[in-house]
């Protein structure tokens, strides 16, 4: 609605007709105050609802607000009626301020000047109040900043505050409506709960939610009194915390209570405005008020009776005032609340009630059962239930006819019908049937119970058990036919003497015993026949026991015989007494005599059977006892009083308890407790017993527990028998067993046990390890279950060890690469073996299964293996797997007629590389010619490398042709490589000898042997060539007679098949005089002990590097001979080859060698060649000077014979020189070869060196050397090499 549009009566028309189309008052109070804010030209207005309280004061409830210039109306507080910081509101502050209270009772505008809040200091505030019916319900709280008095009421203005009374009419009548509703909501609720018998504590909770419900921002607690009345419980409550609910538990009911306490003693209401100045208790206050509640109102519920039930208790966070419809609300529900309290206390009596009732009818002695109408069970007690012997399930599903016999129906059915007419009364003697279809007499007392409307409704049935009555007199009618058929049965008569007449009478059955013979008739009619009937020997007893019964008038009981005719002998028990009159006088004597004859005959047979005991308990070989029930010895043998070595006397009436260890003693006493008791009769178990040395014996007791006729212990029969050694044994095994446990759980092997069915007895720790499986787990399971093996092979399964042993009796092991599949699905590689267990006879009992883990010693097996065969630096196979392999194809060759191709291949100018850049790069020049040379073969082609720069590819199934090709390849391959390292540029090349593998080839050894000698002959005709071998190549029939030397050679070493010869070597002149010297010269032994010469074997020495090993053996046995036979004088010469000249190791030998067999090195000299000094001038001067520093002299051999002799000459530091034999045997017809020598000699004596001619054959040469002037002469001339003396 526009204000600016229309004048202010339509707009208060408009409110009207707004309000009677029943649009919610509280917006046309919002906009009804707008206008009245615009028309009084006021800056603020506020319209607040006031409601009087029950004391008479007025609450005030903010409804609506407006300030000007805003676009519509606010309901919303104005900032000065606003909490501001910790201030209280002003209104709040003015509520219960006796000029707010003038100003609700004035029917007048109050004008009021005030600081408020954010209004300026000057603002004037004026009120106005709304009544209707004399009673405020509204107040205007206007704001004016011109500080004007109010304008005087217009007629629009008039309207407008009429409307304003309507709108809050309005809002009243329908927040009543509101509140009544939601009262009678829940009270209705409450009711209804409470009709369908729903928990208490739950429809309380209902009341104090409408409550809350009704009065919101407050807490509701509803308490219960206890049966003591001294204290409160809560049971229900809303808008309460649980500590608020905890904290007032168990809450006291006295004259210093407070609130709730406080109104259930007195039984009136409470209140309390301030709650922090009477709560004492501090845990108590601080949980209240930390709620935020201020005050409480409490009042008393009161049952039917008018006494306290409980108490409500209504929680506020400011002084509670309360309107009379608010009390009125409140009163309606805390009926229904004392409702509520009454039914419950009520229901808890008529429930402890019931269960007095029914434990009473449970717990009845009586068998008690409630039936219906039509006699169907409702209830029935235990003792019903044990006296017919129906579970109570059954039996409520039965009827009272059910349990009646046929023949007692009809009266049931009449009892039923009595009791629709009386109430009580008693049935006669019924039967009735018991689940085992025994009968049950019983007679029946009814008790009707009656509803409402006094109708028979059901019935109480006591039944009074008569079934031990009639058992009785059954009893009683069947013990009298028993008694005489006991009689009949126990051969007992009875007998009667008158003594006025002396008449003596007997009943039938002792007419029975005593016989029908009329002799024995007529003698027992008196009392001297009887006489005469009995055994002469014992009628002198029987008189004495009548005389003594007549006149002492006492019972008498004797024993005697008859002796009756034919000589039959009857033994008889005879009793009597006396019968007296009224008067004491003695009338008769009565008695009866029982046939004992079987009896007598039965004793004498014990005593007879007690003697051949006593017998045989005496001489027993065991220990035997009779022991009293407390355990005392009563009688004991020799051979228990020997077991525990004292006397049987020393035994005899001493407890058994003295003989036993302490520790033993409480067994002891439970077994006696268990015999007193008849729970055990007889009992074998081991015992201890101390002996008096204090050892202790151990034996195996026997206890059989002897009982008299009411089952009480009379005493105990023991037999002992001494098993100290097979406890020692035991303990023996025992001890050994554990020793064996032990070791089994110690040792590192794997150990199964099993029984002769296979099934797992044992596992050791290591077992458990390896198979995954518990020793606790597995017991009795068949050991496939336990133990899988497969083969690591073919992967099939294996067949179990076990299983072998069961079958064959003997030990058996695992095939090798077996592979043992544990719990966890992991394979392990075992070794084993199974073993039968015996018994002592020799047969199987069970198996034992030894098994370990070899995975690793098996993977280091593979690696050995591949170690074995493989060449560390390159990955190749090496050599002695390629042999092996080579071997396998030339049997191929016999056995398939197929040819394949075998290629040797040695790099040229790998030593160059070794030497220059040093054996790293020598090795990684290999591992890269591996990579190059293994990518142009064949997959079905070996590439092997035979040793040091050596390779063999061995083509499988290949022709010569393709074998020629491949090895053109792998030559050009190699030709073409190039090899850096460390800057530097290598070429190599590669000499390769290729032989077919054919029939021909009958070993490896042959064709490793021809495939060397076809390499060499490439190496020899200018190397980077192949080299095809042909079997009439001769220059390869020469290498391979080098080789076959080079055999002999080392086997000639191996056995030590050489020898040393001496070739004098004297001075030319003859003047001159000097020690003795000669050459050392070896010679070889062939296998028959032939002699051969050097000139035979050391080519293919030199050319097989055997020359070193040789130089060594002539050295070592030429400083052992000089050791044994060295004059001190004599000079010898040892020839040392370039090679050994190459060695360090050489040097090293000689120089430890003569230390070892020391030696004086002035009697050495070492000769080298002059080609081997040249070739080696570095090394051979080193060589030459190590020596010749300890004294020993050296010669250079062959000289003249290299071009560069007399260049290299002076920078060997030698001692002779030898001339060449070439020049010396022709220089007596060549002058140039006399001109050579005469040359070298020159040369020799400028540099102080002497000289030796060589070859010196005849006088003819010695006479030329003479005349040039030469120092020594060697040759045939001189002297013939011959043995060396004592070698």
């Amino acid at each position: 609605m526009s204000v600016d549009s229309v004048s202010p009566w339509q707009q208060v028309r408009a409110l009207q007709t707004a309000l009677f189309n029943g649009v919610q008052p509280q917006k046309l109070l919002a906009e009804a105050l707008q206008l009245l804010v615009e028309q009084m030209q006021v800056r603020i207005g506020t319209l607040l609802r006031v409601e009087r309280q029950h004391d008479g004061l007025y609450r005030l409830e903010p409804l609506c607000c407006h300030q000007q210039g805003q676009n519509g109306p606010d309901r919303a507080l104005p900032p000065f009626l606003s909490l501001n910081g910790d201030e209280q509101p002003l209104l709040q502050r003015m509520l219960m301020a006796e000029t707010v209270q003038r100003w609700l009772a004035a029917d007048c505008p109050v004008s009021l000047t005030a600081k408020l809040g954010h209004a300026d200091p000057c603002d004037s505030v004026s009120t106005l109040t709304l009544h209707h019916g004399g009673e405020p319900i509204a107040l205007l709280w206007l704001v004016d900043p011109s500080a004007d008095p109010l304008p005087a009421d217009g007629s629009a203005l008039e309207l407008l505050r009429l409307t304003l009374i309507h709108l809050l009419l309005d809002l009243n009548r329908r927040r009543q409506q509101q509140r009544r509703h939601k009262l009678a909501e829940g009270c209705t609720g409450a009711l209804t709960a409470l009709a369908q018998q729903r928990p208490i504590d739950g429809i309380l909770t209902l009341l104090a939610d409408t409550l809350v419900r009704l009065f919101p921002d407050r807490g509701c607690l509803f308490m219960r009194l206890n049966r003591k009345r001294d204290r409160l419980e809560p049971v229900a409550w809303a808008g309460l915390s649980a500590a608020h609910v905890a904290a007032v538990r168990d809450f006291p009911v006295d004259a210093r209570s407070i609130c709730c306490g406080l109104a259930a003693w007195r039984g009136e209401e409470v209140m309390v405005d301030s709650l922090e100045e009477v709560l004492t208790d501090a845990p108590l206050r601080g949980v209240i008020i930390g709620s935020g509640f201020q005050a409480c109102w409490s009042r008393p519920l009161l049952d039917a009776a008018q006494r306290v039930a409980g108490t409500l208790a209504i929680y506020g966070r400011s002084p509670l005032h309360l309107s009379e419809g608010d009390r009125r609300m409140i009163e309606q529900v805390t009926q229904v609340a004392a409702l509520t309290l009454s039914h419950w206390t009520a229901l808890e009596l008529l429930r402890e009630r019931d269960q007095m009732l029914a434990g009473a009818f449970d717990r009845a002695v009586h068998p008690m059962a409630l039936c219906d109408t039509q006699a169907n069970f409702l209830q029935v007690n235990d003792a019903f239930c044990d006296w017919l012997g129906y579970p109570r399930e059954q039996l409520l599903r039965m009827s009272a006819f059910d349990i009646v016999f046929p023949d007692a129906l009809s009266s049931a059915r009449e009892i039923l019908q009595r009791g629709s007419a009386e109430r009580a009364f008693r049935a006669d003697e019924r039967r009735y049937r018991h689940r085992d279809g025994s009968v049950r007499h019983a007679a029946v007392s009814i008790s009707v119970v009656v509803d409402q409307h006094g109708t028979f409704s059901s019935a109480v049935l006591d039944f009074f058990d008569l079934t031990p009555h009639r058992q009785m007199l059954d009893t009683l009618r069947q013990r009298e036919a028993e008694l005489l058929a006991s009689q009949r049965l126990a051969r007992l008569g009875s007998w009667r003497l008158e003594v006025a007449s002396g008449h003596l009478s007997y009943n039938q059955e002792a007419m029975k015993i005593l016989g029908s013979d009329p002799r024995v008739t007529e003698a027992l009619t008196t009392l001297s026949g009887f006489q005469q009937l009995v055994h002469p020997a014992d009628r002198s007893r029987l008189a004495e026991a009548l005389e003594a019964t007549l006149r002492d008038l006492q019972p008498y009981q004797i024993e005697y015989r008859f002796l009756l005719p034919e000589g039959r002998l009857l033994w008889v028990d005879s009793r009597g007494e006396v019968e007296l009159a009224a008067d004491g006088q003695l009338v008769a004597v009565s008695g009866v005599f029982q046939d004992v004859t079987e009896r007598k005959r039965v004793e004498e047979s014990l005593r007879a059977s007690e003697a051949r005991f006593r017998g045989t308990f005496e001489s027993a070989a065991h220990g035997m006892a009779i022991t009293s029930p407390t355990g005392h010895f009563i009688q004991v043998n020799q051979s228990l009083a020997r077991i525990l070595g004292r006397a049987p006397e020393a035994l005899i009436g001493r407890p058994v308890a003295d003989f036993t260890p302490p520790q033993d003693l409480e067994r002891d006493r439970e077994i006696i407790r268990q015999f007193s008791s008849a729970k055990l009769r007889q009992l074998t178990f081991d015992k201890r017993y101390l002996r008096p040395d204090g050892h202790l014996v151990w034996a195996t007791l026997s206890v059989a527990g002897v009982y008299d006729q009411n089952g009480a212990l009379q005493h105990f029969i023991t037999h002992t028998l001494d098993v100290t050694e097979r406890k020692q044994a035991e303990a023996a095994l025992d001890e050994e067993r554990e020793r064996l446990f032990v070791t089994l759980n110690s040792i590192g092997d794997a150990v199964i046990t099993t029984d002769a069915e296979g099934r797992v007895t044992f596992l050791n720790p290591v077992a458990e390890q390896l198979t995954g499986w518990y020793n606790t787990e597995v017991l009795g399971r068949p050991l496939e279950q336990v133990f899988h093996i497969i083969s690591e092979d073919h992967r099939q399964q294996v067949e179990s060890p076990v299983q072998r042993v069961l079958l064959e009796g003997r030990i058996v092991g695992l095939a090798n690469h077996t592979l043992l599949i544990n719990r966890l699905g992991q394979e392990i590689a075992i070794e084993d073996s199974a073993a039968p267990i015996r018994n002592l006879a020799g047969d199987i009992i069970g198996v034992v299964l030894v098994f370990h883990d070899v995975s690793q010693a098996r993977q280091m097996a593979v690696e050995m293996s591949w170690q074995a065969t493989h060449d560390a630096l390159t990955g190749l196979v090496n050599r002695r797997e390629f042999e092996h392999r080579l071997s396998e194809a030339i049997k191929r060759c016999w056995q398939e007629q197929v040819t394949h191709i075998f290629l040797y291949l040695d790099l040229d100018q790998f030593k160059l590389v070794n030497d220059t850049c040093g054996h790293l790069a020598g090795d990684e020049l290999l591992r890269q010619l591996t990579h190059l040379l293994h990518g142009r073969i064949r997959d079905i082609d070996t590439l092997s490398r035979l040793g040091g720069d050596e390779f063999g590819v061995l083509l499988e199934h290949c022709s010569l042709e393709k074998g020629l090709e491949i090895a053109d390849t792998l030559r050009t391959l190699v030709r073409e490589f190039r090899f850096v390292w460390e800057e530097k540029i290598f070429e190599v090349g590669v000499s390769i000898g290729l032989v077919v593998i054919d029939e021909q080839i009958e070993s490896a050894d042959k064709a490793l042997s021809l495939a060397d000698l076809a390499c060499y002959a490439a190496k020899d005709l200018g190397r980077n060539r192949v080299h095809v071998y042909q079997a009439d190549d001769h220059e390869l029939a020469r290498r391979h007679g080098e080789m076959q030397w080079a055999a002999r050679i080392s086997r000639a070493l191996a056995e030590n098949r050489f020898t040393l010869y001496r070739q004098q070597i004297r001075p030319v002149r003859d003047e001159q005089r000097e020690p003795l010297h000669f050459e050392l010269l070896i010679r070889m032994l062939g296998e028959q002990d032939e002699l051969i010469l050097p000139s035979q074997f050391i080519p293919a020495a030199e050319r097989y590097n055997l020359m070193p090993n040789i130089d060594r053996w002539v050295v070592e046995h030429c400083f052992r001979y000089l050791s044994r036979h060295h004059d001190g004088q004599t000079r010898f010469t040892i020839n040392l080859s370039g090679m050994s000249l190459g060695e360090e190791a050489t040097l090293d030998f000689i120089r430890e060698r003569m230390r070892h067999y020391q030696i004086d090195p002035l009697c050495l000299c070492f000769e080298i060649t002059e080609t081997a000094a040249i070739a080696n001038l570095v090394k051979a001067s080193r060589f030459i000077n190590s020596l010749k520093s300890l004294g020993c002299r050296f010669a250079l051999d062959d000289f003249g014979s290299g071009l560069s002799s007399f260049a290299y000459l002076k920078n060997l530091p030698i001692d002779y020189l030898k001339i060449d034999g070439s020049f010396v045997k022709d220089m007596v017809d060549d002058p140039i070869d006399r001109a050579m020598v005469g040359a070298i000699h020159q040369i020799g004596q400028a540099m102080g060196i002497r000289t030796i001619a060589e070859f010196v054959e005849n006088g003819a040469i010695l006479e030329q050397l003479r005349a040039i002037g030469l120092d020594y002469a060697q040759g045939y001339a001189i002297a013939w090499p011959e043995p060396l003396p004592n070698f």
